[in-house]
C-alpha cells in the first residue's frame, strides 16, 4: 500500500467508511465530463458509506494519457516539481498520469443543480479575473480557501453549509 492509499485508509477508518484501493464499482464510467478526459480514466482509493444521513463516495480520479502522445510537461508535472514532490503514483503500462482529482459524490435523493468545488489556487484566481468569477458563499473563510462554480447560487449556499468549512 502506497502512502496516498494509506492516508485514504486512515480517513476512511476515522469516518467509518468502507475502503478499497481499486475501483470495483466502475466509478470512472460515471456520466460526468471529468470521466471523459484524457485517453483513460482510473478511479482509485474509494471510500464509501454514510456520513450522518448522507451517502458518500470519495475517491481519486486519475486522468491518463498515452505516453507516446506526450510532447511537453503537463500541469501536474510542473506543480509537482515546483513543490518538490513526486505525485506520479499511478502505474498503468503505456500511460502516464496527466491529472489527479479528489472527488466526492453525495447522494442527494433529489435533482440538483451543477456544483463544483475545488481548492482556490493561482490558476483559479487568474480565471476569476479573466473569465467568470466563482461563486461567493456566505462564509468568507470558505471563499478564500475554495473555488465554487454553480449554476444556482442559492443551491450552492444551501448545500455547502458552515459545518463543512
Amino acid at each position: 500500500m502506497n502512502e496516498r492509499a494509506s492516508v485514504w485508509l486512515d480517513a476512511s477508518l476515522r469516518h467509518r467508511l468502507w475502503f478499497a484501493e481499486a475501483d470495483e464499482h466502475d466509478t470512472a464510467s460515471l456520466p460526468f465530463a471529468l470521466c471523459r478526459r484524457g485517453d483513460r480514466v482510473v478511479a482509485r482509493h474509494l471510500s464509501c458509506g454514510w456520513i450522518g444521513e448522507r451517502e458518500v463516495r470519495a475517491f481519486d480520479l486519475d486522468v491518463l494519457v498515452r505516453q507516446d502522445q506526450r510532447s511537453s510537461p503537463n500541469l501536474l508535472e510542473v506543480v509537482s516539481s515546483a513543490v518538490g514532490r513526486n505525485v506520479h503514483e499511478t502505474q498503468v503500462p503505456g500511460f502516464e498520469l496527466r491529472e489527479r482529482w479528489e472527488c466526492v459524490l453525495v447522494r442527494a435523493d433529489a435533482e440538483c443543480y451543477r456544483l463544483a468545488v475545488s481548492p482556490e489556487g493561482i490558476l483559479s484566481t487568474l480565471a476569476d479575473a479573466a473569465l467568470v468569477p466563482d461563486q461567493d458563499l456566505e462564509l468568507e473563510a470558505f471563499n478564500r480557501a475554495f473555488e465554487v462554480r454553480a449554476n444556482d447560487r442559492r443551491f450552492a449556499n444551501d448545500f455547502l453549509d458552515a459545518g463543512m468549512a
